[in-house]
Order: C-alpha cells, then structure tokens, then sequence
C-alpha cells in the first residue's frame, strides 16, 4: 500500500542526518504533526428495503470500507518525570465500490420476486478520531526519543449507506441510487507508539506506529449495521518540544 511507503522514506532521511544533532528538549511538552495512512479495512454488510410496486423491495450491500489518507496532530504536557498527558486528532477518508443483491417484487404480478445483482461505487467512508493519551517518554540515545502511549479513542464515523434504487425493466437491473450518511459515534481505545529523532534543540522527525480499534451501530432505514473502525495508523512528520 503506497502509504507505508512514507515511513521507510523518512527512516531513510533519518538514518542520513549526522549523529552530532541535539538532544531532544521536552522538558514541558510537545506538539507534533503526522500524515500517512489508515492501513486494512472493515467488511460493511448493510441490509435494507423499499417499498416498489406495492410490495417490499429487500437487499443486501457488501464490501471493504476504511483505510485511506491519514492526517493527525496533537501533543501533550509532561505531568510526572516521564510521564505525559495528552491528546490527538486524526482523520482518514477513502471511497469504495461494494456489491448489491437483492429481490425485486413483478410489476404485473404480486408474490413474484425477482433477484437483482450490481455494483455500487464510490461509497465514501470518513473516520474522526480523538485519542487520550497516557505517554511515557524514553529517551534512548543523545538524538532520540521513544514514547509508548494508550488510552482511549472517541470516533465519530461518516458512511455512505444505500437507502433504495430505481429497477430498470423488463428484466430487471440496477438503476440509479438513493444513498444516505449517517453519522454515529463510538468509544474504542487505542495503543501504539512515537519515535522521534531531533534535528535542532526543540524540533525533530518522527514516526508514529498506533492501533485504534472500536464499532459503532449505523442507523439505517430503522435498522442498525454494525460496522468495526479504525485499524493501523502508520505516519511520519514533524515534532516541537517547549
């Protein structure tokens, strides 16, 4: 996946910057800022129904949504030695194709069903994300710092749904689709961890490694769909101490 690619760049530049770099300097705290990705996917499988022609329409949506585009930034404040308090906010985005079958009533016959196949694009998934965080910090060599962090993460999910689709006849297929996207919130927590390497006194590169996992229930058509969130953060960027 292209996103993991922009840790082992950046482990790379590290590794080119010469050892003479300043210690870290976090006495108080830090803030830092990350781009990368959301690495795996979550299987959504969404019934619904309509009414058509008098009589109800059933179906089922399957597919992998999640991943994508990574932005995340936060810091904390050092509350006790190594120990510091503090928070961040990520944002992932990505779209997805998944695939609809269903049954479809006879517009001249009642109690005939008829089955319907098709695939629906461009579902769009959105993941916010804010993560509290307990974060012990090491210092491991003259240059660089390891944080070890846990604690729990507050989701808020956007995902497109199908609501309902015209049928084209006689025989039918796919049409056009009403799609909707509710939004829902959910409790999960995460754990991972920081690597950073300074480059002056107060500012350096890092990379960050962190699982952030939760479920939360889509209200769709007066049902609910259970949907997994989050999975494996991968980034890298910039970090400030003060």
């Amino acid at each position: 996946m292209r996103f993991a690619l922009v840790p082992c760049v950046l482990l790379f530049t590290v590794a080119a910057i010469p050892a003479a770099a300043q210690p870290a300097s976090f006495d108080r705290g830090y803030v830092h800022f990350n781009v990368g990705g959301l690495l795996g996917s979550s299987n959504l499988d969404q019934p619904g129904s309509f009414e058509l022609y008098d009589e109800i329409a059933s179906f089922n949506v399957r597919g992998d949504v999640g991943g994508g585009a990574l932005v995340d930034v936060g810091g904390g404040v050092r509350v006790w030695r190594r120990l510091y308090a503090g928070v961040s906010y990520s944002r992932t985005s990505d779209s997805s194709d998944a695939t609809l079958t269903g049954e479809v009533p006879d517009p001249l016959f009642t109690d005939r069903l008829r089955p319907i196949s098709g695939t629906v694009s461009g579902l769009k998934h959105t993941e916010h994300a804010v993560h509290l965080q307990a974060v012990w910090r090491q210092p491991v060599h003259s240059s660089v710092d390891v944080a070890l962090f846990v604690g729990p993460t507050f989701f808020t999910i956007e995902q497109d749904v199908v609501s309902g689709f015209a049928v084209t006849e006689p025989t039918p297929s796919l049409g056009s689709l009403t799609t909707a996207s509710p939004s829902e919130g959910a409790v999960g927590f995460h754990i991972g961890a920081d690597v950073a390497y300074r480059v002056m006194r107060r500012i350096g590169v890092g990379l960050l490694l962190r699982y952030a996992g939760g479920s939360v229930d889509l209200p769709v058509a007066n049902r609910e769909t259970s949907l997994d969130v989050g999975g494996l953060h991968v980034g890298a960027g910039v970090r400030i101490g003060f």
